[in-house]
């Protein structure tokens, strides 16, 4: 834990080193591109603390669909292309939007959008499906879970595969991918952790020197709705990173959808549309209804001591006429003009003495009927600002630094990986090489014992109608098979073969050394008569059997199955004959390459060490976390 300005100063050194460690040059990862994005990965998570180290000011917008989030955003900096608004414009992960002050012309937004780590998606299934945070089960077998969510699971192990775990987008990279930025029924923003904005604002339309140097983040959170539980998962997650936290509520009748609100955030009570029962302002009952439902909703909100609650009231379109807020936002005109007449109504509105808000409520609706709305939440966030925060900066930390745990344990795992490789335990371990010998000798083995003339020869015998014959004449065809020959062209034609496919296995090992000489074929004439005397015997079998009924009899008639059976047994004779002459070879080539490894392969000390570093600066977390 930071307690103390020189616990502060001390994390933000570590953390400079590690940046500085992971920027070196020569850290390995070229040879596993696995490693390199891990590293990347580590790159991108030790900014963000320094970041949020550095001083941060978070504001959180919380609230239920449609109760117009983002476009209290947009008005509060005054631009109006930084985030989408509208029917169907639904926030499918928080929103991170980063402020820069700027006395300039604003560059362009630079949009980056994050998916989780697996080790997040992980704890984010275990709260969708309800199971304690201990359960040690892997995100594919949460994945078969009998939930009510479980599709949601299943939809960030299906995303993982083809977005990726922890991974960083471009907005055109994000789509190519196969990325959503709205909720859906395949539920594929499930795996995203945030978007980021980074945005340069003009003084001229808020300044921001009330931060004192710190960065203004605003985070845009999922609208909660009823059966929404990925929404109310996503806010749990990031709700105690917040300085202050934006309830919008949209005050449409005496019964307001407040949401939760975060322990130790100071809270805002947003009103974003605001309305009385029987739509009459002058209708005294009415309004002191409203006015009672917000005063308990305050007096809930005050219960925590921790925290400092304030009231505001921005409706949209009292902001500006009906000219000024078309050019706003064109597309969401429609929504607002409804509620536009209502202006002048509240500010003839009678209210009830003694005032439950003690006067709160009239204050701040006459404000922003009087088109001083968005001056009036500013102002607010700005007293706000001041502050002095430790909490919600821990917390932050905290979060970030659990990322990168798991970001760490992944690159060890790769590492050790990589150093078993280094060993020579992966080149002699490898399957692969023994796998494609089988294959090889199995393809060399038909194309030699079936491809002889005289099996097809035989079905001469067998005229149309005649099941069985006696074996004489079909094995004196077979006895014209030279089986040592055959099995010579097989071996000759699998010492080529093969060669290719060590080479291509041995050239696919990073930093391989020159392919040793395939040297002879390791089949001998002796191996070679060893084998045809075996098939001998399998015709000699085929063509001496005796009459059961009558020993002294010919032997008995033979139908082409059994012909076709030796042909197949021959074929898989040679296959094993094939193999086991061919395994030494194999052995050889494998123990070299790891020989070569060991020898000359890449060294991975230095990115241990780096790891080691990076795991020493992260802050340390409170127990239970």
């Amino acid at each position: 834990m930071l307690d103390s300005e020189r616990d502060r100063r001390r994390q933000a050194t570590a953390l400079r080193r590690a940046a500085a460690a992971l920027a070196r040059p020569d850290l390995p990862g070229p040879d596993s591109p696995e490693l390199a994005d891990a590293f990347s990965k580590l790159r991108r998570l030790v900014e963000q603390m320094q970041q949020a180290l550095a001083g941060e000011f978070r504001i959180m917008a919380i609230g239920e669909n449609s109760s117009h989030k983002s476009t209290t955003l947009r008005l509060l900096v005054g631009l109006r292309d930084m985030l989408p608004v509208g029917p169907g414009a639904v926030t499918a992960a928080p929103t991170e939007l980063r402020l820069t002050p700027v006395d300039t012309d604003p560059r362009p937004p630079v949009w980056r959008a994050y998916t989780l780590t697996e080790s997040a998606a992980r704890r984010r299934a275990l709260r969708l499906l309800g199971l304690p945070a201990d359960d040690p089960r892997a995100l594919d077998e949460l994945a078969q879970e009998s939930h009510s969510e479980v599709r949601l699971v299943r939809a960030m192990l299906r995303t993982g595969r083809t977005l990726g775990f922890g991974r960083a987008y471009d907005y055109d990279e994000f789509l190519d991918a196969g990325g959503a930025l709205v909720f859906g029924r395949d539920g594929a923003a499930a795996l995203l952790d945030r978007q980021r904005i980074d945005l340069d604002v003009p003084r001229t339309n808020w300044p921001l020197d009330w931060a004192r140097g710190r960065t203004v983040v605003l985070l845009d959170m999922p609208g909660t709705r009823d059966g929404g539980a990925l929404e109310k998962v996503i806010a749990a997650e990031m709700q105690d990173s917040a300085h202050v936290a934006v309830l919008h509520v949209k005050a449409i009748t005496a019964q307001l959808n407040v949401p939760d609100a975060p322990d130790a955030t100071d809270c805002v009570l947003l009103l974003t549309e605001i309305e009385v029962d029987g739509g009459s302002t002058g209708h005294l009952g009415a309004v002191e209804v409203r006015e009672a439902a917000v005063a308990h909703q305050l007096d809930t909100l005050r219960e925590n001591p921790d925290r400092s609650v304030d009231l505001a009231v921005l409706v949209a379109p009292w902001e500006m006429s009906d000219e000024g807020w078309t050019e706003f936002d064109q597309d969401a005109s429609h929504i607002w003009k409804a509620l536009d007449g209502r202006r002048k109504a509240w500010l003839d509105a009678v209210w009830p003495q003694p005032s439950p808000t003690g006067g709160a409520l009239q204050e701040a609706v006459t404000g922003a009927a009087a088109q001083q709305g968005t001056a009036a939440l500013r102002a607010i966030l700005e007293r706000l600002g001041r502050k002095e925060r430790g909490a919600a900066d821990l917390q932050e930390l905290w979060r970030l630094a659990d990322r990168a745990r798991d970001v760490l344990a992944e690159a060890r795992d790769l590492l050790r990986a990589g150093e078993d490789e280094v060993r020579g335990g992966g080149p002699l371990t490898d399957p692969h090489p023994i796998s494609e010998l089988r294959r090889l000798a199995a393809d060399c083995a038909d194309e030699y014992v079936y491809g002889h003339r005289a099996w097809s020869e035989t079905a001469r015998h067998f005229r149309m109608g005649d099941a069985f014959v006696t074996p004489t004449p079909v094995c004196d065809d077979l006895a014209s098979i030279d089986f040592a020959a055959l099995a010579i062209e097989a071996a000759e034609e699998l010492h080529d073969e093969l060669g290719y496919t060590l080479e291509d296995w041995w050239t696919g090992h990073p930093d391989a050394p020159p392919v040793p000489a395939p040297g002879e074929v390791p089949f001998s004439d002796d191996q070679a008569t060893q084998f045809a005397e075996l098939a001998g015997r399998l015709l000699h079998q085929l063509g001496g059997r005796p009459n059961a009924s009558y020993p002294d009899a010919r032997p008995s008639p033979i139908c082409f199955r059994e012909v076709a059976r030796v042909r197949e047994e021959s074929a898989r004779l040679l296959q094993r004959r094939l193999v086991d002459v061919f395994s030494p070879r194999l052995d050889f080539v494998q123990r070299k390459l790891a020989e070569a490894h060991a020898q000359h392969g890449p060294s991975h000390g230095l990115a241990d060490e780096v790891l080691n570093l990076v795991a020493h600066s992260l802050p340390a977390t409170t127990p239970g976390r």
